[in-house]
């Protein structure tokens, strides 16, 4: 006997694997392990100099953003600022190796730019908070009241939305999203996540 225990995610995965011929006493539903996540309530460093630069205005997070996605995630949001409020843009992309060129591009649509690898104060007229360093995106959600889950808008397949949705934050994402589709289906029937 080649496998000793399967864990399938759902009844329907469970049935596929005896329909293999594993024996049902080897077969446990456990569920989806993507739905484990525990929140992590540390604190941000730079989290109350966004809340006050950000003021008044909504925050976007935009996370695990892929080349192109940006530029459709800025078009989107300069359409929605009343009065010239333009959301304040957390924005993480998803590759380390493409953070030089994210801030170019959001300095040549004469956005102000904060870098978080700066480690400085944000400054007051600054637009877009870059997340150029690795490992805070999942606890800036916390701080958005929209985010948009990149590699959705390009054919990458998606990332995880769960991340936005352990805070309560409801989720953007295109239509790009097989890697996780079980989650965006689930997501979408209870009102939490949207295609766009």
């Amino acid at each position: 006997e080649p496998l000793a225990l399967v864990l399938a995610r759902t009844a329907t995965d469970a049935k596929r694997f005896a329909g293999l011929n594993v024996p049902e006493d080897r077969i446990v539903v456990s569920g989806n392990i993507k739905y484990d996540l525990e929140v992590d309530r540390r604190p941000l460093p730079w989290e109350s100099d966004v809340r006050t630069v950000a003021g008044d205005r909504p925050i976007i997070v935009a996370g695990s953003t892929m080349e192109g996605e940006e530029i459709q995630v800025l078009d989107a949001l300069a359409g929605l600022g009343n009065n010239g409020a333009t959301p304040f843009l957390i924005l993480a992309p998803r590759h380390p190796e493409r953070f030089d060129a994210v801030a170019r591009l959001l300095t040549d649509r004469g956005l102000a730019v904060a870098r978080r690898s700066g480690g400085e104060a944000i400054p007051s007229d600054t637009d877009v908070f870059l997340i150029d360093t690795i490992g805070e995106l999942a606890r800036a959600y916390r701080l958005a009241q929209v985010a948009f889950i990149g590699g959705s808008l390009v054919p990458t397949g998606g990332h995880n939305p769960l991340e936005p949705a352990i805070w309560g934050v409801p989720v953007l994402s295109g239509p790009q999203v097989h890697n996780f589709q079980e989650v965006y289906d689930e997501m979408a029937d209870a009102g939490g996540a949207r295609l766009v």
